[in-house]
């Protein structure tokens, strides 16, 4: 299953996000495309260890304002793509 939510300016939302903390529960999710929308900050489900997180096989980030990924691609085991680029504030690259 694949959610593309590209350039949906989620990233105005308050919390700077615009994704349920709950999307974790969706273990059947393989690609997450969320690119372009301003996003500062990841939804709790891609900070913590959840079932999606686990599943998850291709996560777009590029062009939003995220500052630090922490240790999100220690919680990804599956995951065979990434794009970050276009995260100016981006701290430390994977």
């Amino acid at each position: 299953m694949r959610l593309d939510a590209n350039r949906c300016s989620l990233g105005r939302a308050p919390d700077g996000c615009g994704l349920p903390d709950s999307m974790g529960i969706l273990p059947a999710l393989r690609q997450l495309r969320i690119a372009y929308n301003g996003i500062r900050r990841l939804p709790r489900s891609l900070q913590e260890t959840s079932p999606m997180s686990k599943a998850l096989e291709s996560l777009w980030l590029q062009g939003n304002d995220l500052p630090d990924l922490g240790d999100l691609l220690l919680r990804m085991p599956g995951l065979q793509e990434i794009k970050l680029h276009h995260n100016a504030r981006l701290r430390s690259p994977p």
